[in-house]
């Protein structure tokens, strides 16, 4: 079956060349259902967005609802982590070789991946802010966790470092609304950049959107 129009890779819905969903209304749900019914979900979709923009929230939800498996990349590395005797601390993990995180993390995903057949929604980073740089997650990385969609979840700035400021069970660090500006627009570009690379579909949902992040894994 064909992609829906949402995720048609290289598309062109933006004035910026990065693909977005409108904005859909609360009235168009019950549509959404009847895609989800009756088109085949993304077997992985990653979901990538800064740390705070709520990807968590709207994978949970959707997982909850379609029978998808959420996986969280900073979980699959602390079992990793775990597995080998190493520490699996929040800082731990934002902090560390970034590069021997990810080996770990592919790894982890093909065991999880080995063990299920229903859609999975990868919750994950593709630019890390390890406290002294901005670390872009290679395509090589990417293209070992075999994604078949990639969502970018984007917020305003504000929103996200109000998010981080309320959550008390993560440790984040705190950036101004133009660092977060800058390292989302990165973040953005990246992802589209190796969606185009693997062939696959690209969309950017803004944070909070059920009904349009549920249109864009309809296909």
């Amino acid at each position: 079956m064909s992609p829906s129009p949402l995720t048609q890779p290289g598309r062109d819905l933006s004035s910026n060349c990065v693909p977005r969903c409108s904005k859909l209304q609360p009235t168009a749900f019950p549509t959404i259902l009847s895609l989800l019914r009756t088109r085949s979900m993304a077997h992985v979709t990653h979901v990538f967005g800064l740390s705070g923009v709520g990807k968590s929230w709207l994978c949970e939800r959707f997982a909850a609802r379609h029978g998808a498996v959420h996986a969280s990349a900073s979980a699959l590395l602390r079992e990793a982590k775990r597995s080998i005797g190493e520490p699996t601390d929040s800082e731990g993990l934002r902090q560390g070789s970034v590069m021997d995180n990810q080996q770990l993390l592919v790894r982890e995903f093909d065991l999880l991946r080995a063990k299920t057949d229903s859609p999975i929604l990868l919750d994950a980073h593709n630019v890390v802010d390890d406290d002294t740089s901005l670390v872009q997650i290679p395509l090589s990385v990417v293209q070992g966790l075999a994604p078949d969609l990639i969502v970018f979840i984007r917020s305003d700035p504000a929103a996200i470092i109000e998010r981080r400021a309320s959550d008390a069970t993560r440790q984040r660090p705190m950036r101004d609304e133009a660092t977060l500006e800058r390292h989302q627009e990165l973040a953005m570009a990246l992802a589209h950049s190796h969606a185009k690379d693997l062939g696959v579909p690209f969309v950017v949902v803004e944070a909070g959107d059920e009904i349009t992040f549920a249109a864009a894994l309809a296909r």
